[in-house]
């Protein structure tokens, strides 16, 4: 046996993994040649005994470990790295709109296969981005193609970085392992909550870029998607920007926001369903009072766990539900918008996680046949369009200029409106109101009861608590259908993928739709 895994369960402030490893297995250290982490989850149920659930792969050296050690200890288990072998499809011409994370695993998919992409993004470069990001939160000026929602990284670029996903398997290892080797920490690879912050991801996306280019591929920025046809020959063409060229596969990986998309692929010929979609208020409270409660008060463990994340959730007696989503600890609430008159908001954190604030989306399910708009044509357009009718409420209740419309969760518990200004992380400035004036009476009900069943879990979550709305792009409103070989069936060669296209969210998953999306309709075209 020269390498099995080992679980090891440790107080947090226990540095030295390898002699502990050791003790466990009545083992001097020097037995154990190397060591690796496969996982590390954090076990907080009881404050004075904090500890690290941990998951380990260890090397030994010649002569061990002797049958008595070996008790403990399992064969390593690792799946073989997904990777596609280059392919020959002389009529090929790839393109991929869209640089979130969808598209880009899309294009190293297609880079490997040897049919290196086009990529094109309405919206900047992340650097450049950044700048546009920063302008629209200090001064209100909204750049439509380049904001929040649109550019380089996606969504996911400006609401902290969270990589943590129920999937498993080797196609998540090999997202997070293509991070890491564009500079993410290696942390990302056995942390149960891995993230990487904001301000790490908008230095990682040029260097993920620069990787795609050694492979061949290409990036076109502010172009976007402006039609979609199939010529006489059966040849699938994209217009780029109101430009004409083959498109063969044509990857469709616009993002959860990107409304005249999903209306121009419906033009085209590609069915799309309406789908239930999570919405309510981010919930913020001071960092302090959530890591007390989660942590306690020990300052060695307080400095080696940071502010602490939570994951929350009150089952109501209608059987429905509220729940936190995307927490970022120490982090920020953020005003978004893709379009003049709309603001909605989001949760962002830098890498370091210090803000003296932590918020999460206090969302509940709404049905696609709750999203109704009185004139809409059809289903799907009667969904986009509650969407866009719910952000065009958040702007003008904020009293315009991107204003955040915001309520303690004490006033909001009471009906009444908030008058006092209210202490929030936004950089936008925020308006006290009455946030039932903006969300449907049936959300707002049952966020109510939500908020009064978290208090009994954790006291003080309505008194500290201040709610910014409105949150409603937690995931895609719409899905665009696809057959099991990844493309729209109307429109062979188009494949949808990522968060937009309905069949994802957040960015491990959706980076992992992308990659395999590809890898499907490349199976599919093999004698």
């Amino acid at each position: 046996m020269k390498s099995a895994e080992l679980t090891l369960e440790l107080p947090v402030t226990e540095p030295d993994l390898r002699a502990a490893a050791a003790r466990r297995l009545n083992l001097p250290p020097e037995a154990i040649a190397g060591l690796r982490i496969l996982h590390r989850s954090v076990d907080a149920r009881q404050h004075r005994n904090i500890r690290f659930q941990y998951r380990l792969v260890l090397d030994f050296a010649p002569g061990f470990p002797p049958p008595a050690a070996t008790a403990p200890l399992t064969a390593l288990r690792e799946a073989p790295e997904e990777r596609l072998t280059p392919v020959r499809l002389p009529d090929a011409a790839p393109v991929i709109v869209g640089a979130g994370p969808a598209g880009l695993f899309a294009a190293l998919a297609l880079c490997e296969a040897g049919l290196p992409p086009l990529i094109v993004e309405r919206g900047r470069p992340a650097p450049e981005r950044a700048w546009d990001v920063d302008r629209f939160w200090l001064q209100g000026l909204l750049d439509p193609e380049s904001n929040m929602y649109f550019g380089e990284g996606g969504a996911g670029t400006f609401s902290d970085g969270k990589l943590n996903t129920r999937s498993k398997g080797p196609l998540v290892a090999k997202v997070l392992q293509t991070l890491v080797a564009v500079g993410a920490p290696e942390e990302i690879l056995y942390d149960s909550r891995p993230h990487v912050g904001t301000d790490r991801l908008v230095e990682l996306l040029p260097r993920l870029r620069a990787l795609l280019e050694a492979r061949g591929a290409t990036f076109r920025f502010g172009t976007r998607l402006t039609g979609v046809r199939r010529t006489p020959a059966g040849h699938l063409e994209a217009a780029l920007n109101d430009a004409w060229a083959p498109a063969w596969p044509l990857v469709v990986a616009c993002g959860h926001s990107a409304f005249d998309t999903y209306r121009l692929l419906r033009a085209a010929g590609a069915e799309l369903e309406p789908k239930p979609l999570a919405v309510g208020c981010r919930i913020e409270h001071p960092s302090e009072f959530i890591t007390r409660h989660f942590y306690g008060t020990d300052p060695a463990v307080r400095a080696v766990l940071g502010n602490a994340p939570y994951n929350l959730t009150a089952q109501l007696a209608d059987r429905g539900a509220v729940y936190t989503f995307c927490c970022c600890p120490g982090g920020e609430v953020v005003a978004c918008s893709a379009a003049a008159g709309l603001v909605g908001v989001n949760g962002m954190s830098g890498s370091r996680r210090t803000a003296p604030w932590t918020n999460a989306g206090l969302v509940t399910p709404v049905s696609a046949a709750e999203m109704t708009v009185p004139g809409a044509p059809d289903a799907v357009e009667g969904v986009l369009r509650w969407r866009e009718a719910l952000e065009r409420r958040g702007f003008e209740l904020g009293g315009g200029g991107f204003a955040v419309p915001g309520q303690t969760a004490a006033d909001f518990l009471a009906r009444r409106s908030s008058v006092r200004d209210l202490r929030t992380s936004s950089r936008r400035p925020v308006t006290a109101c009455d946030l039932h004036a903006l969300l449907p009476p049936a959300v707002a009900a049952r966020l109510e009861e939500g908020l009064r069943a978290l208090d009994l879990k954790i006291p003080g979550w309505i008194r500290q608590g201040v709610l910014l709305g409105v949150e409603a792009t937690t995931s895609a409103p719409v899905r665009i259908l696809r057959t099991p070989a990844g493309e729209c069936a109307a429109i062979p060669g188009l494949l949808p993928a990522g968060e937009g296209s309905g069949y994802a969210g957040g960015i491990v998953t959706s980076a992992a739709d992308g990659w395999r999306t590809v890898a499907d309709w490349l199976r599919a075209q093999r004698p």
